[in-house]
C-alpha cells in the first residue's frame, strides 16, 4: 500500500517533470548527508525538470514489514521499442477499455451503478488457491452469466519455472539495454521531437477537469434571470432556450431541454476551469486560477454548433480567462480546449482537457 502511493505520485512526476518537496523531510539523519550520498537530494521547493521523465524508481518498506522495490520506465521507450503495430493494437484495446470505464462512470453518476463495489470473495475457488496465486498466466474475466470476475483454470497456461532464470543483475541490464535501444528508435523516428540535450521525447502535456451538476439547479432558471445573465453568453442562452415551446405536464418541454443543457454547459465551464487549475500548477510560479464564489462565467463559452463542429461542443474564451490562458500557452481554445458533455434526467457532467 505504502509503494502503491509513492507510484503515484512517481507517475505524475513522470508525466510532468515536476518533482514534489519533502517539505516535511526536517529530520534526516546525519550518515545520510554525508558525501558517499551526495546524489540524494532532499528538496524543500518544487523542482521542474523542464521534460518528462525518463525513469523513476520507488523503494519502501511499508506497512507491516512488507518490502518494495520497483523501477518504472517511461512508456514512450515501451512504445519506440514495441513497434507501430503493436502501438497501435495496443491503442486499439485501451480505447475500448476507456469506452467501457467512462460508461461505468455516467451509470455511477446516474445511480445505476455502485462506484465501489465491495468483494467478499476471491476470483478462484478456495481449493485452487495455491494454484492460481503460484501461477503468473492465471487471468480474470468477466462471467456472462454473473457479470463478476472470475479465474478460468481451463483458459490459465500452467506454471513452468524456466531454468538458468536471468538474475536480477543480468535483468537491470538487459533493460538499460532496451532503453537505450528504444532511445535511438525515438531519435529516429521524424514525426517524433526529441529533446537535443537529454534525448528524452518532449511530449505534451494535457490537463483534465470534471464537474457534475444536478440538473434541478436550473430548473426554475426563469427566477434566476440575473444568474443566467452573468454566467451564459447570449449565443449559450440561443441555444439552451431556442427551442419551440411545447406541453409536458407541469413544464414545457422548452424549460426541460434548457435546464439540461444550462446545467451541462455549467459543469463544462467549471470543468474548464478546474483543468486550468491543474495545468497553473505545474507553471513556475504557479498560475492561480481559482475563481471567487460570485465570479462570473460569462468568460468561458460553450457551444454545440452541430454545423461548425459536427455537433462537438466548442470552447471560446474571452476577458480575464482569455488572458489568463494566454500566459500558460492555451492561445488557441477552440483547438487546444475539448469537452465531453452527458447528461441523465437527474445529473449532468462534463469533462474538460487542456492539450498544449
Amino acid at each position: 500500500a505504502a509503494c502503491g502511493w509513492m507510484v503515484n505520485g512517481l507517475i505524475q512526476a513522470m508525466h510532468t517533470g515536476l518533482l514534489p518537496p519533502q517539505r516535511n523531510a526536517d529530520n534526516v539523519d546525519s550518515a545520510l548527508c554525508d558525501q558517499a550520498y551526495d546524489g540524494i537530494l532532499y528538496s524543500h521547493r518544487l523542482i521542474d525538470v523542464g521534460r518528462p521523465l525518463k525513469a523513476a524508481m520507488a523503494h519502501s518498506f511499508g506497512f507491516g514489514q512488507a518490502n518494495t522495490e520497483i523501477l518504472i520506465i517511461h512508456p514512450d521507450y515501451l512504445w519506440a521499442s514495441a513497434g507501430t503495430s503493436k502501438c497501435t493494437a495496443y491503442s486499439a484495446k485501451r480505447a475500448v477499455r476507456q469506452q467501457k470505464a467512462s460508461q461505468f462512470l455516467y451509470e455511477t453518476l446516474a445511480d445505476r451503478q455502485k462506484l465501489i463495489q465491495v468483494k467478499t470473495s476471491p476470483p478462484y475457488s478456495p481449493d485452487a488457491t495455491m494454484e492460481t496465486l503460484l501461477n503468473p498466466s492465471a487471468r480474470a474475466s468477466v462471467q456472462p452469466l454473473t457479470h463478476r470476475y472470475a479465474i478460468d483454470p481451463a483458459k490459465s497456461s500452467p506454471t513452468h519455472i524456466a531454468e538458468g532464470q536471468p538474475s536480477l543483475e543480468q535483468t537491470i541490464k538487459k533493460l538499460a539495454t532496451d532503453v537505450f535501444n528504444a532511445q535511438q528508435l525515438l531519435k529516429q523516428d521524424s514525426s517524433l521531437h526529441v529533446d537535443s540535450h537529454s534525448g528524452a521525447l518532449a511530449t505534451t502535456g494535457c490537463y483534465v477537469g470534471v464537474d457534475v451538476e444536478p440538473v434541478s439547479t436550473f430548473a426554475q432558471h426563469s427566477e434566476r434571470s440575473d444568474f443566467i445573465t452573468r454566467n451564459f453568453t447570449a449565443k449559450e442562452r440561443a441555444e439552451a432556450f431556442g427551442q419551440p415551446q411545447q406541453q409536458q405536464g407541469s413544464m414545457t418541454t422548452n424549460s426541460v431541454r434548457a435546464a439540461v443543457r444550462l446545467a451541462g454547459r455549467w459543469c463544462a465551464k467549471e470543468a474548464i476551469v478546474k483543468a486550468m487549475g491543474n495545468l497553473g500548477e505545474t507553471k513556475s510560479p504557479p498560475v492561480n486560477v481559482t475563481l471567487d464564489p460570485s465570479a462570473s462565467l460569462v468568460d468561458i463559452e460553450v457551444l454545440s454548433l452541430s454545423s461548425a463542429s459536427h455537433g462537438v461542443p466548442l470552447v471560446s474564451l474571452y476577458g480575464r480567462a482569455a488572458e489568463v490562458a494566454k500566459t500558460m500557452g492555451v492561445t488557441h481554445p477552440t483547438k487546444q480546449i475539448r469537452v465531453s458533455i452527458s447528461h441523465t434526467d437527474e445529473q449532468a457532467v462534463a469533462m474538460a482537457a487542456i492539450h498544449l
